[in-house]
């Protein structure tokens, strides 16, 4: 089931600079960190596609 979401230009202005500032973070952060961040990344991926049935690449 998925949330409904309105879509306002002030949600979609506030999500942009969200993303940004994760972009940033990403950035400078250790390649160690990137790497256990890719790890968790792809562990939710695989535990999403347990949820709803379908196999998903990370």
């Amino acid at each position: 089931m998925k949330a409904n979401t309105n879509l306002t230009q002030e949600v979609i202005n506030k999500r942009f600079q969200q993303a940004e500032e994760m972009s940033s973070i990403w950035e400078n952060s250790p390649k160690e960190v990137q790497a256990y961040l890719s790890g968790c990344i792809v562990t939710a991926v695989a535990l999403a596609g347990q949820k709803d049935g379908t196999k998903k690449a990370g």
